[in-house]
């Protein structure tokens, strides 16, 4: 009996990461340009689809940003954070484990 796996049943062993959706969350301070900036250097959304996405949180209070393994989600939200707060910015990024409540 050999102790080395085929191919096939290696690719069986491996599950895939959680997921976390980034949720960005409208509010009042936060300037739309500083929203789009953070949308394209921290998101890597096109300008279009920052303005669009950022109009979206503004009518409906939030909205998802990016789904992202949970090392990756946190990283964003940290740096977007920090960006905000660096420039008295109270922007709002949480985390949620990505489930059928995100049409994922």
């Amino acid at each position: 009996m050999s102790n080395v796996l085929e191919p096939d049943k290696v690719s069986q062993c491996v599950t895939p990461p959680p997921m976390w959706a980034v949720l960005f969350h409208n509010d009042d301070y936060t300037s739309f340009d500083a929203v789009i900036m953070i949308l394209v250097e921290i998101f890597s959304y096109t300008v279009e689809k920052a303005e669009a996405f950022a109009q979206q949180v503004h009518e409906k209070g939030q909205g998802v940003v990016g789904v992202y393994t949970k090392d990756v989600a946190q990283t964003k939200q940290q740096m977007a954070m920090e960006w905000a707060n660096a420039h008295d910015m109270p922007l709002l990024l949480t985390l949620d484990p990505v489930d059928a409540t995100h049409g994922q």
